[in-house]
């Protein structure tokens, strides 16, 4: 049996200190979630109406923007703002002649939910499907 010598070891060491160096720096959490895309949700009015809204967003390091539809009796089209920290979302959506609502949500992967606030809703519970 051949004895261990520093000279036999170090190649050997070099090669654990590098594999926990990789380790240590790498990013375990997976891929960045973003929210840019399409996104289509409905839910129920605190009335007891179905609705649907469909929102096409931007995000650009956590400042959101894009447009939609909330559809119910009527089609709105809507301008919204909004920040993103993963995985939670905040978005203000605005029509003209109609007060803002305001959507709080969790993303995961291609599933948001969250609850409306504003113009008619009340802590209404919505879940989207990013397309």
């Amino acid at each position: 049996m051949g004895r261990f010598t520093s000279a036999r070891m170090r190649p050997f060491a070099i090669a654990i200190a590098m594999l926990v160096s990789i380790a240590a720096c790498s990013d375990s959490s997976g891929p960045k979630t973003t929210v840019s895309g399409t996104w289509n949700g409905g839910g129920t009015t605190p009335s007891g109406n179905p609705f649907t809204i469909n929102l096409v967003l931007s995000e650009n390091s956590g400042t959101v923007t894009g447009t939609g539809t909330i559809t119910g009796e009527a089609p709105i089209a809507v301008t919204i703002t909004g920040t993103y920290s993963a995985p939670t979302l905040g978005l203000t959506m605005a029509a003209p002649g109609y007060s803002s609502s305001d959507l709080t949500a969790t993303v995961n992967g291609k599933s948001m939910t969250g609850t409306l606030n504003g113009s008619g809703f009340s802590n209404t519970a919505i879940t989207f499907t990013k397309q």
